[in-house]
């Protein structure tokens, strides 16, 4: 009775570690995903917060320009923030700049 013959060959395994390698990419590439969609959520909120605390400064009897403009400054960077996450979270694959500091 003849053995049946099991080579593996050469390109059969290039293949197998390039679908491995593939699925590792893509599950590394969902993760970052789901991180910057985090991310631009918490902006989406503290933007709101930020918008929030502005207009009642604004209807203040006391109108505090000062305040005013920092929570308007405050809107603007959690703005630019969460529109650059939602960036990133459709294209995890492209490199993320640093984080500006936070205006004062």
């Amino acid at each position: 009775m003849k053995r049946p013959d099991y080579r593996i060959r050469i390109s059969s395994l290039m293949i197998a570690v390039l679908v491995v390698a593939l699925l590792g990419v893509g599950i590394r590439h969902m993760e970052l995903s789901r991180g910057y969609m985090r991310s631009s959520l918490l902006h989406l909120q503290l933007q709101d917060a930020a918008a929030t605390r502005k207009a009642a400064l604004s209807r203040g009897i006391q109108k505090n320009q000062g305040l005013v403009a920092s929570e308007e400054r405050l809107v603007e960077y959690h703005s630019d923030l969460r529109w650059k996450y939602d960036q990133a979270a459709r294209a995890p694959w492209l490199i993320v700049d640093p984080d500006p500091p936070e205006p004062k």
